[in-house]
């Protein structure tokens, strides 16, 4: 009898986490991160582990999926299996202070690793049960959609917020990253590189997504033209810095957060050296004419206004 996905997952967790000699992520604070100027600027730059809140962050929990909320990082937790718990998550900021307190999300989420914020509410994946659920930011059910046949393993969620679409990575060794409409209609998958991907974040600044694989412990990044997904570089991640293969990643300006394990911390990375697709017609801001959203007078004037 095959060990359902999600207690395979939560277990590798716990084990990771009991292996490693370390404090826990909340036994102490984190040092200061530097600015960008003063982190050398080269891509992937490791500046340091951002401490989770406790509470609600504690021994017995696992907090896997990242998101940016408005400038703060939404975190999921899940319980150590052996203690039983709705999972739960929250908003805390960049200096890991808890902006949002926990709460519990709906009863049909059992599993949740990957998490999305989009303008309907919070989009979770259930690697339980094979499911993208949304949910209130009070926790509350919305609706719900199944990611099979494409992969019974979803691990991140990312929401687009030009084309609405949600992008969800498969974690049983598809490959790709999938396409849906928050309705829940497939559109297409999209081949990437590496052997075990995890975590998906959408950079705004960018117009790009990051994609951490925990298989050969690299942030990949990737730009993305509506047909294909195109690696453009990539950096090591969780493992060569002391920590167990990660989990979520978000993205905030020019910092990259990354869920290590063993011990827990979103681990932080400078990217302000990055490739950009800023020109990209899905780029948030963009027309498809290619002008930035608030230049008016070229907008007007391209579509044959005075």
């Amino acid at each position: 009898m095959r060990m359902p996905a999600f207690l395979i997952s939560a277990l590798c967790l716990v084990v990771a986490w009991s292996v490693k000699a370390q404090p826990m992520a909340n036994d102490a604070a984190p040092a200061p991160l530097p600015s960008a100027s003063e982190s050398g600027n080269e891509l992937g730059t490791f500046l340091g582990r951002l401490n989770y809140p406790d509470p609600p962050v504690g021994p017995d929990d696992l907090p896997a999926g990242l998101d940016n909320f408005k400038g703060n990082l939404l975190v999921t937790k899940l319980r150590n299996v052996t203690e039983p718990q709705d999972p739960e998550f929250f908003v805390m900021d960049a200096a890991g202070t808890l902006v949002r307190p926990a709460v519990e999300t709906s009863p049909i989420t059992t599993g949740p690793l990957g998490v999305a914020d989009s303008p309907e509410g919070i989009w979770l994946t259930d690697l339980a049960d094979g499911l993208a659920v949304l949910n209130t930011l009070d926790g509350d059910f919305v609706r719900s959609f199944s990611t099979v046949p494409q992969t019974d393993s979803p691990e991140g969620i990312e929401f687009h917020p030009v084309t609405g679409s949600l992008f969800v990575v498969g974690g049983n060794g598809e490959n790709q990253v999938f396409e849906y409409e928050p309705d829940g209609t497939f559109v297409a998958g999209f081949p990437i590189n590496g052997v075990n991907q995890d975590g998906i974040a959408f950079d705004a600044e960018r117009c790009s997504f990051w994609i951490y694989d925990s298989g050969t412990d690299r942030v990949r990044h990737y730009f993305f033209d509506g047909t294909a997904m195109t690696e453009q570089e990539n950096f090591p991640g969780t493992s060569i810095n002391g920590f167990s293969n990660g989990e979520g990643v978000a993205v905030i300006g020019d910092r990259l957060y990354a869920a290590g394990t063993g011990p827990f911390a979103a681990l932080v990375f400078d990217i302000s050296a990055a490739s950009s697709d800023a020109g990209n017609p899905l780029c948030p801001g963009v027309f498809a004419d290619g002008f930035e959203t608030g230049d008016l007078s070229a907008w007007s004037t391209s579509v044959g206004g005075s």
